[in-house]
């Protein structure tokens, strides 16, 4: 539905620090959702939504986010230090933004770690822009964008679910084109590559089956999203995009990396098969460890304590454990 309302619309926050717009004719938002400013056009609340993306009050003291990269790159530092010894680069899971991945780096502020939030196109900060569904254009892209991030320091990567397919490619990339690496990588929540992943086929799904999959899934929708076209509306375009992007992927035989990976994951993960997660080792020459924790799916913020430990090792030389 197009309106010419002015004030037809409110921007509107949930305490997970994720946006979307409300249609005010529907009375108030969802529980748990809360009004940000005034009742305004749907065009003016997504161009709020993109200038203030992650500009929220922080504590006394705290650094103010930013932006680094080339014009429209996806890389948010939410507490900037550039005397940080490390970068840890963060890539999303299908369908998010970095705003998920608050609390990593939260987590991390007082480490020797700098993190960097990497926002694919089509969500938040990039809402306008047309997603990706091809994981070696998402990964030309990347390279292109975080191409100025490589200041001299040491980073590593670190992904979740479809970002650690991400991860992994862009650390391919790199090598090939002998740019500077990460010096490990930390993947969450995926099979290795040449595993099944008994992928959800996008082919004739409708809106509506396609957001029952993955809530039936991955458990990763709110029942308020679900019954709000709004705020599915906000999310489903990017969200088919990375599940077609997923659906595509094939993996490739090439020279193996060098890097250690360290590989999280949860114990009730229906996705993850501890059987076979461990065959990310054919992928690489450096050391594989392996790290469940309790949970499903997306177990990270319940854990994250404990996932910070495990990334401060710093070489991926930790205890493996059941």
């Amino acid at each position: 539905m197009t309106s010419t309302d002015p004030t037809d619309h409110l921007v509107v926050e949930n305490a997970a620090g994720h946006r979307s717009i409300w249609a005010t004719v529907r009375g108030e938002p969802p529980p748990g959702w809360f009004k940000i400013g005034k009742p305004r056009s749907r065009e003016a609340c997504l161009d709020w939504i993109e200038q203030n993306a992650m500009k929220r009050p922080s504590a006394a003291g705290a650094a103010s986010p930013e932006a680094v990269g080339s014009p429209g790159a996806a890389v948010v530092v939410p507490f900037p230090n550039a005397d940080a010894a490390e970068r840890l680069f963060v890539f999303p899971h299908a369908g998010s933004g970095v705003n998920y991945y608050h609390f990593l780096a939260k987590a991390l502020v007082s480490s020797r770690f700098e993190v960097v939030l990497v926002l694919y196109p089509g969500r938040e900060l990039r809402t306008r822009e047309d997603p990706i569904e091809s994981m070696d254009e998402l990964v030309s892209l990347l390279q292109e964008e975080l191409g100025p991030c490589w200041d001299g320091r040491p980073f590593q990567f670190f992904g979740h679910s479809m970002g650690a397919l991400a991860a992994f490619e862009l650390a391919h990339r790199l090598r090939t084109e002998r740019k500077p690496e990460p010096h490990r990588l930390i993947l969450s929540g995926r099979l290795p590559p040449h595993s099944a992943t008994n992928v959800l086929k996008m082919e004739g799904l409708s809106d509506a089956a396609f957001l029952d999959a993955v809530g039936h899934r991955y458990g990763a929708i709110p029942q308020a999203i679900l019954e709000n076209e709004d705020l599915c509306a906000l999310i489903l375009r990017a969200m088919r995009a990375d599940f077609v992007l997923m659906e595509r992927y094939q993996s490739r035989e090439r020279e193996k990396l060098t890097q250690p990976l360290l590989l999280v994951n949860g114990r009730d993960d229906r996705w993850v098969d501890r059987d076979h997660v461990a065959e990310w080792d054919q992928h690489t020459l450096g050391r594989v460890t392996n790290h469940f924790f309790d949970g499903d799916h997306f177990y990270l913020p319940q854990h994250v304590d404990a996932l910070v430990d495990l990334i401060l090792e710093g070489d991926g030389r930790v205890k493996e454990k059941p």
